[in-house]
């Protein structure tokens, strides 16, 4: 109430009384509504002079005298100022006019507003777009299809056997059916061998029954 008294007191004929009522009571009220009342007695000395100045000096004196909430005090010291400075300036000031409150959801799309609320918690919801306007595509497209490692040929027809197939490097391995020292072997990329006492491994007749011990076998994993 005090509010509306002291927003339209130039409507009101008798705002200056009104709000003498409620002056009485001025230091026995929540700080609120002492900032209230002395909005609304320093709107009403702007817009009618003569009517509130008594009014005016009497609630700016005891805001900055007795009132102990320092923002209220402060806000007195500021009136106070203001008043006796430039009083075309705190007009301008106090009675600014207020911006008017516009109701977005009026503005919205009705197809846009539907999915938004099938949308509430995500972030179309927040930035009031279609999500297809905010999410990123990707740089490079996918291909249709599994990638499969590089392949490579194999063929062991050293080893006494032909073996013309295309297979994955890590399904194939060269291992030894014996017990060896881990020492003594020899790395090439993914295949091991152990060496032979042999010539060669064309020469060993026994690579594929392993009758020397020291046999070699292409495992498919």
């Amino acid at each position: 109430m005090i509010w509306i008294i002291g927003e339209y007191s130039d409507r009101i004929d008798n705002a200056d009384e009104l709000l003498e009522n409620f002056v009485d009571g001025y230091l026995d009220e929540l700080p609120s509504v002492q900032l209230q009342l002395l909005t609304a007695v320093v709107k009403l000395f702007l817009r009618r002079p003569q009517k509130a100045q008594k009014l005016v000096q009497q609630v700016l004196k005891t805001t900055t005298e007795e009132v102990q909430d320092p923002d209220l005090r402060d806000r007195g010291y500021i009136y106070w100022r203001l008043l006796s400075t430039d009083p075309a300036m705190a007009k301008r000031i106090v009675l600014a006019e207020k911006p008017l409150i516009n109701d977005s959801q009026e503005r919205t799309e009705p197809k846009l507003l539907e999915e938004l609320t099938s949308t509430i918690g995500s972030l179309a919801s927040v930035y009031h777009r279609h999500a297809s306007e905010f999410v990123g595509k990707p740089r490079h497209k996918r291909s249709s299809g599994n990638r499969s490692k590089p392949e490579t040929r194999i063929n062991a027809q050293d080893m006494g056997d032909t073996v013309n197939s295309t297979t994955s490097m890590d399904k194939v391995a060269v291992q030894p059916t014996t017990p060896y020292n881990p020492t003594t072997l020899k790395s090439y990329n993914s295949i091991t061998l152990k060496p032979y006492t042999h010539t060669t491994m064309s020469a060993c007749a026994c690579v594929r029954s392993h009758a020397c011990g020291w046999g070699c076998s292409v495992v498919n994993r």
